[in-house]
């Protein structure tokens, strides 16, 4: 390459970096003259439960009310609080979670490309290929910059695999500290972190078992045991409960059959749509490639991916599969499966003509298909669907003649041929989410409609006295804007709720919900609209003492709500 490697990891970078900067901006919206900010719904339940603390209420949902644990990520959490200490308004304070989630991002590019050295060895082109798989994925994108602790788990999780090769190739106490303080920082972020973790510990009972014992190993167990410990004690103590309110709301009163069942059927899906292009050329790679099958370091970065699939079948997938892109579970263990598709598609030594004689096709009739697909969904944006369609024809031309150009001159054309290969790739994994973020509907996955909730959430406080009490469905933006008491109809903050039973075949977090106590008994004095009413549910409304505005607010008779709210306007 003319420039050299060097110089295209630095192109790849800047130009990662810029997309990010662009996807944060394009996440923004004026409200009146000022510039707003907003993460996933999710991402600012954890964000109302930062500013309560940071305001001095505790890491509580409703400032006065007993704590309920409705977050999953405590680390995350008190980064988002130490935001909230900053001289910053309230719609900026999502802004500064988002350009953390670009760094995160950035950073784990670093670890990627020294991850993918040690495995690959001399071969200078792998390193390049794997950073430029991660850096343009749009979930791993897509889940971190929309203020999920993803990219932060994703990064941990590198880090550790990281830590987990050098001790494989030479012990040093400083690595065994380092790794052990990865997994407290990983189980601090997430408690189902424990599953990569776990990964990577078989991997260092293998080295173990090949280099010898060594007292300071012990760190490590002793390091992860006793942040578990130490976090459930913070719970029962803190929560009086040993568990999160989310696990009670996504396992109680499900059978380990409904939830691996759903499992199972999403991550199908996902492979359809989405994951197939990488799990066949890492299927391939291990299938022709002796030196991948061979290397311990390459089954744990398969481990990772394998392990991840698992929980989420277990857990029964997330409530997002419909975006056709990998979940939260999935998206932390992507990038390793980048390393070994890298590794193989750039290895002169293995890469033959008749290695990928199956895949090429099915790769390119695969992409086709994913554009036509676009196409359908997206007809109001025929011109333009047109030429991405022309686009894809122009890669998979190009990819051809790369074959053609491997068949006379081998040695030469490697690298292109990866390259070219490796285009595709990722053409395939992003084009349909990439594409409905640029040009689809709902600005590609939520996004419009978390602004949404942000003006209903400022509206709300307008029209609201500050001892309200509102119920929502969508607990996050809204909430966090209004600033007023509220009630979580579907139990992510409300363990009556989570450790109820089903109201609906299971669905992660949108199962549970018991309206006789969310609104007749806790009697909000507004209710935004409800989950899956039924006629019953209205007639209840009703008989409740609450009218019904023409866009779905519920109303209840309350001084402490402005009844202007009815006649207002759908926003």
């Amino acid at each position: 390459m003319k420039f050299g490697i060097k110089f295209w990891h630095w192109i790849c970078l800047i130009s990662a970096g810029a997309f990010y900067l662009a996807f944060i901006w394009k996440n923004s919206f004026l409200i009146g003259h000022e510039r707003y900010f907003s993460l996933c719904d999710d991402a600012m339940i954890a964000m109302r439960y930062a500013k309560n603390l940071a305001d001095g209420f505790g890491l509580r949902w409703n400032p006065g009310e007993p704590p309920v644990e409705g977050y999953t990520n405590l680390l995350w959490t008190l980064y988002m609080a130490v935001i909230h200490l900053l001289p910053i308004a309230m719609s900026k304070t999502s802004l500064v979670v988002m350009l953390s989630g670009a760094g995160i991002l950035l950073a784990n590019l670093v670890l990627v490309k020294k991850i993918t050295e040690v495995v690959a060895g001399k071969n200078s082109c792998a390193p390049l290929l794997a950073v430029f798989l991660t850096a343009f994925y749009y979930p791993l994108i897509y889940w971190t910059l929309r203020g999920m602790e993803v990219g932060l788990l994703c990064l941990l999780i590198n880090g550790a695999v990281l830590y987990a090769f050098r001790l494989y190739d030479r012990y040093a106490l400083s690595d065994v500290v380092g790794l052990t303080m990865i997994f407290v920082a990983a189980l601090l972020t997430r408690p189902d972190s424990v599953v990569p973790i776990a990964v990577v510990c078989i991997f260092l009972l293998y080295v173990i078992w090949r280099s010898g014992f060594k007292l300071p190993y012990l760190i490590i167990p002793v390091g992860v045991v006793a942040v578990i410990c130490g976090l459930t004690l913070f719970r029962i103590k803190y929560y009086g409960d040993p568990v999160p309110n989310t696990y009670y709301l996504k396992v109680a009163g499900v059978t380990a059959f409904e939830r691996a069942s759903r499992g199972v059927r999403v991550l199908g899906e996902l492979f359809a749509f989405h994951l197939w292009p990488i799990v066949l050329l890492t299927a391939v790679g291990f299938w022709k490639s002796a030196s991948l099958r061979q290397s311990p370091k390459s089954i744990l970065l398969l481990g990772m991916f394998l392990g991840q699939a698992v929980y989420s079948i277990y857990v029964g997938g997330d409530a997002w599969e419909w975006m056709h892109f990998s979940n939260r579970y999935l998206v932390i263990a992507i990038p390793a499966l980048f390393v070994v598709i890298s590794t193989f598609l750039s290895d002169p030594e293995t890469i033959r003509i008749k290695t990928l004689a199956p895949f090429l096709p099915a790769l390119s009739v695969g992409l086709f298909a994913e554009g036509f697909y676009y196409f359908q969904v997206n007809t109001r944006e025929l011109p333009t669907a047109g030429v991405g369609l022309a686009g894809l024809f122009i890669v998979v031309v190009g990819v051809w003649m790369g074959v053609a150009i491997l068949n006379r001159r081998r040695s030469i054309a490697t690298p292109m041929f990866a390259l070219s290969v490796t285009l595709m790739v990722g053409l395939a994994l992003n084009f349909f989410c990439v594409s409905n973020w640029v040009l689809g509907t709902n600005n590609g996955g939520l996004i419009e409609a978390d602004a949404l909730a942000v003006r209903e959430g400022l509206a709300l406080r307008q029209v609201t006295d500050p001892t309200a009490k509102i119920a929502y469905i969508a607990a996050g933006a809204m909430p966090y804007f209004a600033g007023r008491k509220a009630i979580d109809l579907l139990g992510k903050s409300d363990p009556v709720i989570a450790k109820g039973r089903p109201a609906a075949p299971f669905y992660p977090g949108h199962s549970k919900w018991n309206y006789a106590y969310s609104i007749g008994q806790l009697k909000p004095d507004l209710v935004i609209t409800l989950w899956a009413p039924t006629k019953a549910d209205r007639e209840n409304m009703y008989d409740w003492g609450y009218a019904v505005s023409d866009y779905g607010y519920y109303l209840k008779d309350s001084t402490n709500i402005n009844r202007a709210i009815l006649t207002l306007p759908a926003p």
